[in-house]
């Protein structure tokens, strides 16, 4: 079964300075710290505006850019934060879902913070079922519902990249999917396929072939 979760929010926005990273609400209470842009993260924007592509890099850049982005992104106190925020989620016996805002601040949302990696940890957090980085925005109205003819068709794209580590558990996720969505599946509501290739040219020859209501994504 996919672990329970406990919420984690970290608003980034301006200060006089420059930036702060505040945690809103966290298992382990609120925390607040400025944000230093270092000359690593710099490099990184200057790579993003110059336009480079995640398969360009090696794994050991990808690591060096994460720790230099998870340096930026909780320092001082809002790391303290994280730190009880896991251990108090892990004694619940839940993950720490880590939801970042940045609607206030566009001009860092181009950096590449699912590379995020936490040294004292060992791991990369989006890559982590225990601690999942997710990007979350805040919608100003509610968004209309999806009105179609059922079986609603589901299709799920599972990408385990073996040159990454750690490696992600697809085969759970997709047998928690299986399990979660077989009622509806056995009473012909839904539709359940897996793209057999996980990749862009195999993604558009199906969605060229095929209707797809609710593309799921895991990778």
């Amino acid at each position: 079964m996919s672990p329970e979760y406990a919420n984690f929010d970290l608003l980034v926005d301006r200060s006089e300075s420059g930036y702060k990273a505040r945690v809103t609400e966290s298992p382990a209470g609120q925390a607040t710290a400025a944000v230093t842009i270092s000359a690593a993260v710099a490099e990184i924007q200057a790579a993003v505006a110059q336009g480079w592509a995640a398969t360009d890099l090696e794994q050991a850049t990808v690591k060096e850019w994460g720790t230099a982005l998870y340096a930026a992104l909780f320092p001082g106190e809002v790391e303290t934060c994280l730190r009880r925020s896991l251990d108090a989620a892990e004694r619940a016996g839940r993950g720490l879902r880590i939801r970042l805002r940045l609607a206030d601040v566009p001009e860092l949302a181009t950096l590449p913070w699912e590379f995020v990696y936490a040294p004292a940890l060992s791991r990369f957090l989006a890559l982590s079922r225990q601690s999942p980085l997710v990007r979350y925005m805040e919608l100003g109205e509610a968004q209309p519902s999806l009105l179609v003819d059922p079986p609603l068709a589901v299709l799920c794209v599972l990408s385990d990249p073996t040159d990454l580590s750690p490696r992600l558990e697809v085969e759970n996720e997709w047998r928690s999917i299986q399990d979660a969505l077989a009622p509806l599946v056995a009473a012909g509501r839904v539709t359940l396929e897996r793209l057999p290739a996980p990749t862009l040219t195999a993604l558009q020859a199906h969605l060229r072939r095929k209707n797809v209501h609710v593309l799921h994504f895991i990778g």
